[in-house]
């Protein structure tokens, strides 16, 4: 996962003012999803892997990549927020747990 390093805007989409730029995603964030409580942001890379990072520092807590020259899906919280699904350019998908 090299490549350009860009930012995420965090949009208040009523008020449509910034709420936050959160740092340090390689290459291109082209999908986002919140853990149920708020405090994870899973963000899929350009369709070749994907991060964990802290909301509110922008911290990457975990990252995944199967190098595959096959695009991926993006991923995903459960809805209860203890696992992280992605599907792997391999026909594959990886399950994830998520600590408390």
């Amino acid at each position: 996962m090299g490549g350009l390093t860009e930012s995420v805007a965090v949009v208040h989409a009523e008020e449509r003012r910034l709420v936050r730029t959160i740092p340090g995603f390689y290459g291109y964030a082209c999908s986002l999803d919140f853990h149920p409580e708020g405090q994870l942001l899973a963000a899929a890379y350009d369709g070749r892997g994907f991060a964990l990072h802290h909301f509110d520092t922008g911290e990457v807590l975990f990252r995944a990549s199967d190098d595959n020259d096959l695009q991926s899906s993006d991923a995903v919280f459960s809805p209860d927020g203890r696992f992280v699904a992605w599907g792997q350019g391999n026909g594959t998908v990886g399950l994830w747990a998520v600590a408390d």
